[in-house]
């Protein structure tokens, strides 16, 4: 059976505010693809969401679904327990998401969430992502504002 680990994370400047996603997909150590997105306005946890159901259909790109075993890892304690079915998903606004998760994983052999913090360094990586992002979106903004004032 073949074997990959997906990494995610997610962060939102305000919650919600301007908001990213990203992840990483590996087999082993080999990192076979990474995606950082800026998603808008959106909350933490949407974020979160957002970038583990484009990483499950991205892994489907790199093994046959029906034989592969998924590990996801993630620093959102709120997502993994909803995934795992020990917290219940309330939310009218992240039910949508949460459903799109389930549904893209639906697909793989086997796939089990854990959480771990961010000092782990794939975490840390996609957290690094995504507030490079931000932090690029942000000067990219006061870049215009500046430009506008002249």
């Amino acid at each position: 059976m073949d074997a990959l680990t997906i990494y995610t994370d997610g962060a939102s400047r305000g919650n919600p505010g301007q908001a990213a996603s990203a992840w990483l997909i590996l087999r082993g150590t080999e990192v076979l693809e990474s995606e950082v997105r800026v998603l808008g306005i959106q909350t933490n946890n949407a974020a979160e969401y957002t970038a583990l159901a484009s990483a499950l259909i991205a892994a489907t790109n790199y093994s046959n679904p029906n034989t592969t075993k998924l590990a996801v890892f993630s620093d959102s304690e709120l997502m993994i327990s909803q995934m795992n079915g020990t917290y219940a998903v309330r939310s009218k606004t992240l039910r949508p998401l949460y459903d799109e998760a389930v549904k893209n994983a639906s697909v793989f052999a086997e796939v089990s969430y854990m959480h771990l913090p961010r000092e782990n360094a794939y975490i840390g990586s996609c957290d690094w992502l995504c507030n490079h992002v931000l932090d690029t979106l942000v000067a990219a903004e006061d870049a215009v504002k500046s430009r506008k004032k002249m």
